[in-house]
């Protein structure tokens, strides 16, 4: 990827929940969401984006640690 292109990605969107019923006692609930899906494939070739992103309210903010901040 052009590092100059790289520098400049900005992913704007949601991040949420998608929730499976796996069963009648089991349900597997991962963080998802526009934002967060295409950050995670930015992350995953190695790259690096901003996120700008809305949450709600009930959101659990550790499963933004798998984001890396940079400051």
């Amino acid at each position: 990827m052009n590092e100059r292109l790289q520098d400049r990605l900005t992913i704007v969107g949601h991040i949420g929940y998608d929730v499976y019923i796996v069963s009648n006692d089991r349900v597997y609930v991962r963080p998802a969401g526009s934002a967060y899906n295409a950050a995670c494939g930015v992350l995953a070739v190695r790259g690096e984006c901003a996120v700008i992103a809305s949450l709600s309210p009930s959101m659990n903010r550790t499963y933004l640690e798998k984001l890396p901040a940079r400051r």
